[in-house]
């Protein structure tokens, strides 16, 4: 199978070289601009209040939520081999007709899948960011309070992917989270230099991968004489997830139980996930942790950014895009394109997700910060300031729509309506978050998150 299929998918001071720069980092408070320097000892490890949040990013964390669930709902709703980057092969069975499934594949691919997870990885980076520097303006030690952070969101990762699915983030996070200490005192510009070196190794590895795996016979058809068990199924597959006997074993398990069987794939399934997504995926996802916080301390988010956002807007929006249609055109090829055209393939879209995942931070927060959004920004931003509690509800939500204990659709919905059934999703959580933050400060898992973080401080804040 495809490098890609895995992924769908301290200090006590602060940077010498940013000095100044970093301690006067602006945070918009009820329209106004104050100074993080003026954070006292006490507030420094508390939660960052609503009228202290800046509005863009919490907008933009809403809407990668959005674009993470569209691409999730392909693992959701379908076999794992057969998920985001399996193209539907381009025929129809009336001469004419339009093949809707892959329409959505396009869709997918070129305008969600790795974008929105590269997004919201930056915007772990920017939050990162913001509370670094917080703790480094009040003389704080940064490092105990950040790993014990990390430490709690790696245990509700952990319960999330053993218990409800495996492609859980939140693990991978809170293990590379910790890795980012050590690049906390940089300057921006070696921030950027790194973000490029990991973005080059992760998608040079993607591109390898992918390459040695066009290689590998081609997916065979199934005989029809499938294990009674998931065991069963998963030895005679040899633990190819390619394999037909893997295939229906997994359909079986998700759309019909018993729960033992679900599990299993689940528990297996999730250890192939996490160890590849580490080893490949996740130089991606650090590269974007580094980036998120260079954009955060160059002001990209705030007043003196719109010469940033107008670049990304102008040259990383187009030049992602054009790469993600040449993604689309090299994966439509049939016959399938030779060895290095694969890998080729595989490196334009890891690389140029990254790139895309900037236009979309320019385009949005400058929608934002025009009034161009209306309400719609309200409500995506309640959705961003309860990420956590969101992000898990769509599992929650989809699990229950396609696993044999809720509606037992799994393996059972074409891809196209896919997209509807997202949109669907995400609005539902959104008027959710909406209504919910209009009577408590913040969601519900949010509030178990920085309890355990933050001790003492989040109940005073």
């Amino acid at each position: 199978m495809t490098y890609h299929k895995m992924v769908e998918l301290g200090c006590a001071g602060i940077p010498r070289i940013a000095g100044r720069a970093v301690i006067m980092t602006l945070i918009k408070d009820n329209g106004e601009i104050r100074d993080v320097s003026d954070v006292s000892e006490d507030v420094a490890f508390r939660p960052v209040s609503a009228n202290n949040r800046i509005e863009s990013i919490d907008v933009t964390r809403g809407i990668a939520l959005f674009g993470i669930l569209v691409v999730n709902s392909l693992l959701f709703a379908l076999p794992l081999a057969v998920g985001p980057q399996y193209m539907p092969v381009v025929e129809a069975d009336v001469a004419g007709a339009i093949n809707l499934d892959f329409i959505a594949w396009a869709i997918v691919t070129g305008l969600f899948l790795g974008k929105f997870i590269s997004l919201f990885s930056m915007l772990f980076g920017v939050g990162a960011a913001i509370q670094f520097d917080r703790s480094a303006s009040a003389h704080r030690s940064f490092n105990l309070f950040f790993v014990r952070r990390m430490f709690v969101l790696l245990f509700i990762g952990v319960l999330h992917g053993l218990l409800f699915w495996y492609g859980d983030i939140l693990a991978i996070y809170a293990l590379l989270g910790i890795g980012f200490l050590v690049l906390c005192r940089l300057d921006n510009l070696p921030l950027l230099v790194m973000s490029v070196m990991f973005l080059f190794v992760g998608g040079s590895l993607g591109a390898g991968l992918t390459a040695l795996d066009s290689l590998a016979p081609e997916m065979q058809e199934f005989d029809g004489d499938l294990p009674d068990t998931a065991l069963g199924a998963i030895m005679a597959s040899q633990g190819n997830l390619e394999d037909p006997n893997w295939i229906h074993g997994e359909t079986r398990a998700y759309a019909e139980g018993p729960y033992l069987d679900l599990f299993v794939f689940r528990a297996i399934t999730l250890i192939i996930v996490k160890i590849s997504t580490l080893i490949g995926f996740g130089w991606h996802v650090f590269a974007m942790f580094c980036l998120g916080v260079a954009m955060f301390r160059s002001n990209f988010f705030g007043d003196g950014g719109q010469r940033l956002r107008m670049l990304a807007i102008t040259i990383a929006l187009p030049v992602g895009l054009l790469l993600q249609l040449g993604v689309v055109l090299i994966r439509s090829l049939r016959p399938e394109p030779n060895m290095l055209m694969q890998g080729l393939g595989a490196f334009m879209l890891d690389f140029g997700s990254a790139i895309l995942a900037v236009g979309y931070a320019g385009l949005i927060v400058c929608l934002v910060r025009r009034g161009t959004l209306g309400k719609l920004a309200h409500v995506a931003a309640c959705t961003g300031r309860m990420a956590l509690t969101v992000y898990l509800l769509e599992t929650v939500i989809m699990t229950t729509l396609f696993y044999f204990y809720g509606f037992g659709l799994f393996g059972k919905v074409d891809r196209i309506l896919l997209l509807p059934i997202s949109v669907g999703v995400w609005m539902l959580l959104a008027v959710f978050s909406t209504l919910w933050l209009a009577r408590f400060r913040q969601g519900p898992m949010e509030a178990v998150w920085r309890r355990l973080s933050y001790g003492s401080a989040a109940r005073r804040g």
